[in-house]
């Protein structure tokens, strides 16, 4: 028996897809058991935003046997809220789409959250992929298109979207011996020990720890 992760979802459908999904990873955990072993898979989870309906039922057919699991919009306002309320790892946005277009859907995206979003489209010009570029879009494929190509730029669109991420939470703690600074908290500890210190003299700590054995200047401080 297969199992199809592809779902077609309007924003009616979503309130209760909201239900199952808000406290869950963006990952999904599929668990394959038999006598011998068990084994979880993890699957990088997409949202497609596409209104011509055989080419969204082609690309998901095909991104779910590739191991991805797929949500579907077939317009500009569904996929604008589905994007906005779901974590997804990337998004796969046509431009010109009923309701709102996807260069609005983009910049309405852009405002509030960073999903990796690959633009498919058939406005293949160079003024039409730099405006495209410049709009959000990670990445712009042209109409028509090779579906392992598709694969290759999305796998890579979430390679680096999580790279970021790892190498942004490394910057969330400075460590220098027994002095500590959380900068997302603005909290400084000392063996441990809480430091009660004013917004300027945490601006300078912070300074001076990544700064660390260089000579500054007082514009600088």
């Amino acid at each position: 028996m297969g199992v199809s992760f592809c779902r077609f979802v309007g924003v009616r459908e979503h309130f209760g897809l909201l239900l199952q999904t808000r406290h869950q990873q963006s990952d999904y955990k599929f668990v394959i058991q038999n006598h011998q072993h068990q084994r979880t898979i993890l699957f990088m989870r997409i949202l497609l935003v596409e209104d011509e309906t055989k080419l969204a039922e082609y690309l998901c057919a095909g991104l779910t046997e590739d191991g991805f699991v797929v949500d579907v919009a077939n317009t500009g306002v569904d996929g604008l809220h589905l994007a906005l309320e779901t974590e997804y790892d990337a998004l796969i946005l046509d431009r010109m789409l009923p309701g709102i277009d996807g260069m609005a859907l983009l910049s309405a995206l852009r405002s509030k959250k960073s999903t990796p979003v690959l633009m498919l489209t058939a406005r293949g010009s160079l003024e039409d992929r730099v405006s495209g570029l410049q709009g959000g879009a990670d990445d712009y494929l042209v109409k028509p298109f090779a579906f392992s190509e598709l694969v290759a730029r999305l796998q890579a669109l979430v390679r680096r979207s999580k790279s970021d991420a790892q190498n942004s939470a490394k910057t969330v703690k400075l460590e220098i011996a027994d002095l500590e600074v959380d900068l997302a908290r603005r909290k400084a500890l000392r063996s441990g020990q809480r430091l009660d210190l004013t917004a300027k003299e945490f601006t300078l700590l912070v300074l001076f720890m990544r700064r660390q054995g260089e000579v500054l200047s007082r514009t600088e401080l």
